[in-house]
């Protein structure tokens, strides 16, 4: 028995070292680690400029309904992204906004109607929550450059990835839509398995990183499935997601948020007050929302 859960161990080790993983949704989120003077002195000068940035669009979001506040953060991710060195992805803001962006791409593949309060709501939550992950790490990416004395930059990649995975695994989670909600599963899955697997540690997170591993390679398209496959695999992920983070004593700098339920709650209410407003124009796709305060 000895034996056999030794052996197990070592299996789940070399895997996590040798496997070959790549970003999802075609990322590219390779890190440099090292970098000379002159690329830290050009890292610190972007995050100064993109908190300003950053403060400004918060200012900026008072007063304006749901649409327009959707509309207002993604161009500000995308204007802050324009002045960062295109070729590379050192920090965790910088991979909270490309990831945003990405995962509002696949949104919107969801067919699901332009106009639907479920796509409105779930828009809303990603980038309402990608802000907040931005003001957060950006404060902590700041004070990481400022404490680098050498030319490594090491980040704790588990810790951010579990961050992450929880904000999107709430959106998934209250979202009414089964194909949209296996699909945002599926990125949830995705995304924790590439963080896990890029930690300096990632021999602790085998096991989570083969489970994943396994189970991501046995899916295929949603249009394969029936309705009763679609929810067997959503609560199948459900149960990974769940096992992957349990237990994870992780400096979680999230650990202040709304529990699941709480959040889940919110996201209704969000959903029913979109319903309760008056019909859309055709000239303005979010006319009559509610303002934002």
């Amino acid at each position: 028995m000895k034996f056999f859960i030794l052996t197990l161990i070592m299996t789940y080790s070399a895997f996590a070292v040798e496997m070959d993983l790549k970003a999802p949704l075609g990322l590219l989120e390779g890190t440099e680690v090292e970098l000379s003077s002159k690329d830290l002195d050009s890292l610190r000068s972007w995050i100064e400029n993109s908190r300003t940035r950053l403060a400004l669009l918060d200012e900026k979001l008072i007063g304006m309904d749901r649409g327009e506040t959707v509309n207002a953060i993604r161009k500000g991710f995308i204007e802050i992204l324009g002045l960062a060195n295109k070729d590379r992805s050192e920090l965790f803001f910088r991979y909270t906004l490309s990831r945003t962006l990405a995962v509002d791409e696949k949104f919107l593949e969801f067919e699901l109607d332009a106009k639907s309060p479920s796509l409105l709501a779930m828009r809303v939550s990603l980038y309402l929550d990608a802000l907040d992950l931005a003001e957060w790490y950006i404060q902590q990416d700041e004070r990481h450059l400022q404490r680098v004395r050498t030319s490594n930059i090491e980040l704790d990649f588990a810790s951010f990835g579990v961050d992450y995975a929880q904000r999107l695994e709430q959106i998934a989670r209250s979202t009414l839509n089964s194909k949209a909600q296996f699909e945002t599963y599926r990125m949830v899955l995705g995304f924790l398995q590439w963080d896990f697997y890029r930690s300096n540690e990632n021999k602790k997170y085998a096991k989570e990183i083969l489970r994943i591993s396994e189970f991501l390679k046995g899916l295929v398209e949603t249009e394969a499935y029936n309705a009763k496959e679609l929810l067997g695999k959503v609560r199948a992920m459900k149960k990974i997601y769940s096992l992957s983070v349990k237990n994870k004593k992780l400096d979680s700098p999230l650990s202040h948020q709304p529990s699941k339920d709480e959040t889940s709650a919110s996201f209704r209410d969000q959903l029913e007050s979109l319903l309760e407003t008056p019909p859309m124009t055709p000239h303005c796709e979010f006319a009559g929302m509610h303002v934002r305060t």
